[in-house]
């Protein structure tokens, strides 16, 4: 998605995040997770799966997360090798 006033998604995915029907909780760290804040986008799934440990949703999210940014490497190495 290319964004054009990226501060103004992130509000926008904050407010989200904090809806009462918690069906946009994991928004925000997806979206900073996408914006290349991988780390930042972890460290905030990691927190709801930490408070939501029954919750399916945030643990797929989370393990999707970490096998991305191990992917990446793993990618980059492969096309070296071509």
């Amino acid at each position: 998605m290319a964004l054009k006033r990226p501060s103004e998604a992130e509000e926008i995915y904050k407010k989200l995040a904090i809806h009462p029907s918690r069906k946009y909780q994991t928004a925000h760290a997806i979206f900073q997770f996408q914006q290349g804040k991988q780390s930042e986008g972890i460290a905030e799934l990691e927190k709801l799966h930490s408070a939501n440990a029954s919750d399916r949703k945030i643990r797929n999210q989370l393990v999707g997360a970490y096998l991305a940014v191990i992917a990446g490497p793993m990618r980059e190495g492969l096309r070296r090798s071509d």
